[in-house]
């Protein structure tokens, strides 16, 4: 009983100081922060289309499943879900043909990093795999 007692205490806690923290954010004027700056990126020698392609790929992989996909020739911005995790992944056309893929996992409120470079290397791995083949 006490654990309940202790839980619900921290959620109302929780419920109190997030909005409280927002405001002060707000109020203070500081620019919001790129969620994709914390997160992993690289740049892969391959042009945009394959690149997307070894994101997609690499997303299935792992159990995420696409829910959406936009952009244009200069670049695509995809989104995913996992059981309890939400990915962002922007992909940039660069000169070259060489794609900056920037990927952001988010668990509840915190930022996985781990996820995030994960997705991106095995991007790469299946990048570099596939062309190695001559596929």
């Amino acid at each position: 009983m006490k654990t309940i007692q202790s839980h619900l205490r921290m959620a109302v806690f929780l419920l109190m100081v997030f909005p409280l923290a927002a405001l002060v954010h707000s109020i203070s004027g500081a620019a919001e922060p790129d969620p994709l700056r914390q997160g992993a990126a690289k740049i892969v020698e391959a042009s945009l289309q394959p690149a997307e392609w070894a994101v997609i790929h690499s997303l299935r992989q792992m159990g995420f499943q696409l829910k959406e996909l936009k952009g244009n020739e200069e670049g695509r911005v995809l989104r995913a879900e996992g059981e309890d995790r939400e990915v962002e992944i922007q992909l940039e056309g660069l000169a070259g043909g060489r794609t900056l893929i920037r990927a952001a996992v988010f668990r509840y409120f915190f930022m996985d990093r781990e996820a995030a470079a994960r997705i991106v290397d095995r991007a790469e791995w299946l990048l570099d795999s596939n062309f190695k083949r001559g596929a």
